[in-house]
């Protein structure tokens, strides 16, 4: 199999990013959360979009719709995010809203 360089994308200092990687080995976009939950989640589906409502477009689009995963098990739930930042953030301003939207007790998010 022949290996080239490819252009994957600009990290967050603006530097370009090129991985060697076989032509069959497939690069998929991003899919936004809003997106994949309702693909694989619907039950969760309503809950984001109040979320969504009550916080304000860009505050949903920079820090849920770009989350890797939610998950919610009863009065639980876990975030997934793949910035300490972004968990910062959420921790810091949007804990009432997930707490009331979701109608959950517990919220647990980790940075993978």
């Amino acid at each position: 199999m022949d290996k080239k360089y490819r252009m994957i994308e600009t990290n967050d200092l603006g530097k370009e990013i090129s991985i060697e990687y076989p032509d069959a080995f497939i690069v998929e976009k991003f899919t936004p959360l809003i997106e994949r939950i309702e693909a694989n989640k619907p039950k969760l589906l309503e809950p984001l979009k109040n979320l969504r409502n009550e916080i304000g477009e860009d505050d949903f689009e920079k820090y849920f719709n770009t989350l890797l995963d939610i998950k919610k098990f009863e009065n639980k739930m876990m975030i997934t995010t793949d910035r300490n930042i972004n968990r910062s953030i959420i921790t810091r301003q949007f804990m009432d809203n997930i707490h009331r939207c979701f109608d959950v007790d517990s919220v647990r998010i980790i940075v993978q």
